[in-house]
């Protein structure tokens, strides 16, 4: 492993898209209005943030993962990149106010102003509309990445404003290489898990995520964790989903939206103790038993969860 930490988002598979991208950016014509489109969790959130860590990166081999801006898009607080990602969430029309507001300031550090707004789908009509001002006259400065399921989910006048980029799931090949290469999956777990995931490595993390809680609202067997929870366990699905990505090797999720995780500092109101930390690694284990995770890649999981569990033990 190297010494030196690497702060570049990871794509994999979409090299054409990557090299339509890179062409356009070496003739000087990147499209200030960008859409993303293709199946959930066929890795478009991902790939508009690599497009806006790439227009701003400061390296030689763009993005390099090792300069300031590199760094900053990485923890969410690069101060002319701004993600707004309402995966469960409604895009209201003060959030599209407030950004273009952002965006008509020059930039800060970078060369671009950059907003990723991922799945714009949910944006409500007033918000779409306020986005069209920006979108039919942009400062020269200003990038915009749009993501959605596909074009007819969103305005008309939004798509004809925009480059489109239609993603596909990824071939099972190429996943089951990420997944045996990123995060040491032996070749049979990687073949597995590749077909349950169907092209798309985001599913895989947002299966296990609501399998867990499901199991944790039903079974009295988990009722001291269950106690340590909301009423609803809406936004505590949410949050696991955002740091399973990132901790997995996929978009910051959580990073961008609530800083750093600091797991340890945001459960110390909780009692945590043996009993708790062991109540959650047996509904994990359960939850991954139930989806159909080969059982070596399980006991691989088992072990990487036990080391974060017990240090988020405080008594």
């Amino acid at each position: 492993m190297s010494e030196t930490q690497n702060y570049r988002i990871e794509v994999v598979g979409h090299e054409w898209a990557i090299e339509l991208f890179k062409r356009q950016h070496d003739a000087g014509r990147v499209p200030q209005s960008l859409l993303l489109t293709g199946p959930l969790n066929a890795g478009k959130s991902t790939l508009a943030r690599y497009f806006a860590q790439y227009l701003n990166c400061t390296g030689d081999n763009p993005p390099c993962g090792q300069c300031r801006s590199c760094r900053k898009m990485i923890s969410g607080n690069h101060p002319d990149i701004r993600v707004v990602d309402t995966e469960s969430e409604t895009l209201k029309i003060d959030q599209v106010r407030e950004l273009q507001h952002e965006l008509s300031l020059s930039p800060v550090e970078g060369r671009h102003r950059v907003a990723v707004l991922a799945n714009f789908e949910r944006a409500t009509t007033g918000a779409a509309n306020a986005l069209l001002k920006t979108l039919e006259e942009p400062a020269s400065q200003v990038v915009i990445i749009l993501t959605a399921p596909d074009p007819g989910s969103l305005l008309p006048t939004i798509v004809s404003r925009c480059q489109t980029i239609t993603l596909r799931p990824l071939p099972t090949e190429v996943v089951q290489v990420a997944l045996r290469e990123q995060w040491q999956a032996s070749p049979g777990q990687a073949e597995l898990l590749a077909q349950l995931a169907g092209g798309r490595l985001g599913w895989a993390v947002r299966a296990l995520t609501d399998r867990f809680y499901d199991l944790m609202d039903l079974e009295e067997a988990f009722a001291a964790i269950r106690k340590l929870h909301p009423p609803t366990l809406e936004e505590s699905r949410d949050k696991l989903f955002w740091f399973l990505s990132g901790w997995l090797g996929g978009p910051p999720l959580y990073a961008e939206k609530k800083g750093h995780p600091m797991l340890r500092a945001r459960h110390l109101p909780y009692a945590i103790g043996i009993d708790e930390r062991d109540q959650w690694l047996t509904c994990m284990s359960q939850a991954m038993d139930e989806l159909g995770v080969d059982p070596g890649l399980q006991q691989a999981l088992a072990k990487v969860f036990f080391g974060t569990a017990d240090w988020m033990r405080n008594r």
